[in-house]
């Protein structure tokens, strides 16, 4: 989750789960109207995240009235929209990090024995920024799909339930899930992300976007594999090196 290089795999992977989901459950217009605002939505997430209160530029009026990015993001929150990718912490685990954040807070560049612990203040600070980044990228698609649910006529509770099913909804666990994840990484994602996929296949348009994917692949195959020429061949079958290979 704290490295670089998941922010555009898992922007790219939600993406096109994103899309898939959108397109079949709730057709072109809200896909459309979701993939377009992606891109201010995550600067706001991003910005909110960070304590800015600003609320942004306006997405869309509904009824008469504007609902700025910021607006957006500060309902789906108090919906109960916002999911992320790590399981809870418990109880133990919290009152050990109040307790880190005290003693940290008292570290100063005045007392050589905290120095330690300002360090330790600074790394927590490059993890927040990180992890604000991810955040920013895990949501912004749901938000914006919880907007444009909106705008199309929604309500509140279908655009949250909306958001927080897009890609994989990590509120719903199992009760085996505590046990299986320190074994398994990212446990809880995989096995959500095949029931997902495992829904929209065993819906008619669903079904219906898989085959054509499957034939477009089919089609692309075939169209590479025409226009190879001697590239599939080994070095002493293509025609060029003919003569080489019978005077040896």
């Amino acid at each position: 989750m704290y490295s670089p290089e998941f922010m555009f795999t898992n922007a790219q992977r939600d993406a096109e789960m994103a899309i898939s989901s959108l397109g079949v459950e709730h057709g072109v217009k809200v896909t459309k109207d979701t993939f377009k605002r992606v891109p201010k939505m995550a600067w706001r997430i991003w910005r909110t995240e960070r304590g800015s209160t600003a609320g942004g530029s306006v997405a869309f009026t509904v009824g008469g009235k504007d609902y700025t990015y910021g607006d957006l993001y500060n309902m789906y929150r108090e919906d109960g929209g916002k999911v992320g990718t790590m399981d809870l912490k418990t109880l133990e685990d919290r009152e050990l990090e109040i307790q880190r954040a005290m003693k940290q807070a008292q570290a100063s560049i005045k007392k050589p024995q905290t120095y330690h612990r300002l360090a330790l203040r600074y790394v927590q600070n490059i993890e927040d920024y990180v992890g604000d980044l991810n955040g920013a990228i895990e949501q912004m698609y749901r938000v914006a799909a919880y907007g444009a649910i909106i705008e199309n006529g929604g309500t509140r509770e279908q655009a949250t339930k909306v958001a927080m099913n897009l890609t994989v909804n990590f509120s719903r666990k199992g009760k085996w899930t505590p046990l299986l994840s320190p074994f398994y990484l990212f446990l809880n994602p995989a096995v959500q992300s095949v029931v997902k996929v495992k829904e929209l296949l065993t819906t008619r348009k669903g079904a219906a976007l898989a085959a054509s994917l499957v034939g477009l692949g089919v089609a692309v195959a075939l169209m590479n594999k025409g226009n190879a020429g001697d590239d599939d061949k080994d070095y002493w079958d293509l025609e060029a090196n003919q003569d080489v290979k019978l005077k040896n």
